[in-house]
């Protein structure tokens, strides 16, 4: 099989395409940075010059598409006007796509496509009522997909992602700024952490996608453990693997106006249909991610 990976050198997309070029398939990265593996053929494009990334999937003719690039710019994200040209350029990739003779397209969404009234957010039970221009944007792509799949002869998967942490987090994140304030010796400032949060790690999600690429599931299907954790738990938690004293300052950070207290994914379809069960505890998943990090020497075999 023939598989396009987009956003193959971001936070979850460099684990997608890791374990995809593990698989006995042709990969093929299309974006405008090279990843740094052995085994994905590298196509540069920009994603939004159509005509180069049309030229670019004629070429390849892959079977799957697994587009993962977006703006993500922490902070920005939410409301940038980039997100109106994600939605465009997706539309004439997928277009392209099917025009080369691609068969199924596996989509990473977001919960924030979900009313965020309820605690538990159900891809088969929650209203999808975005309060941000970045989950509109994400939950309109899906719905123009969706009506267009049996128009054009595609599949269409959608990987609502929750939380995720990991090595590589941007400083601008939960993860990062600890991370950044341990390496820099300042203190970490955060909100008050009582609000509870769906956090599951990089490479399960990126495991999680690549067991939904290689089903036959389709529709939106939630990416997330299930478990809803405290913030200041979790920062507690890698806090105390550090072992390095730092000051966790709570409560002197603002939460936005709206901020839910309590967000966790309802994981029935990931776990019964798509077969999938996260493979690491948030334990081994800090420990791995300090690893990387530096912050911590790798446990002795």
């Amino acid at each position: 099989m023939r598989i396009a990976i987009t956003g193959s050198n971001g936070f979850i997309g460099r684990h997608v395409t890791k374990i995809a070029s593990r698989s006995e398939n042709e990969v093929f990265a299309i974006g405008r940075a090279n990843i740094d593996l052995p085994n994905p053929r590298f196509h540069e494009c920009d994603l939004h010059d159509h005509e180069t990334m049309r030229a670019a999937l004629a070429d390849i003719r892959p079977d799957l598409l697994i587009h993962l690039a977006w703006y993500a710019e922490p902070g920005k994200f939410w409301s940038a006007p980039e997100n109106l040209d994600w939605v465009s350029s997706s539309l004439e990739l997928v277009r392209a796509f099917v025009k080369a003779g691609g068969k199924r397209v596996v989509v990473s969404g977001s919960c924030a496509e979900y009313a965020w009234d309820d605690q538990c957010l159900d891809e088969c039970a929650t209203e999808v009522k975005p309060a941000s221009l970045y989950g509109q944007s994400k939950a309109s792509l899906f719905e123009i997909l969706r009506a267009a799949s049996p128009i054009l002869g595609f599949e269409l998967a959608w990987g609502r992602i929750f939380f995720p942490y990991g090595p590589g987090d941007r400083p601008e994140r939960l993860l990062g700024t600890l991370i950044s304030a341990i390496r820099e010796g300042k203190p970490a400032i955060f909100s008050s952490g009582t609000q509870q949060r769906d956090f599951m790690f990089v490479e399960d999600v990126a495991s999680a996608l690549w067991a939904l690429a290689n089903s036959s599931v389709v529709g939106p299907v939630n990416i997330g453990t299930g478990t809803p954790v405290p913030v200041r738990q979790f920062v507690e938690e890698v806090a105390d693997q550090t072992g390095v004293p730092v000051s966790l300052e709570f409560g002197k950070r603002d939460l936005p106006d709206g901020e839910p207290q309590s967000l966790f994914a309802a994981t029935k379809r990931l776990r019964e249909e798509v077969c999938f069960t996260p493979q690491f505890s948030r334990q081994a998943a800090i420990a791995r991610t300090l690893e990387k990090e530096g912050l911590i020497s790798p446990a002795s075999p």
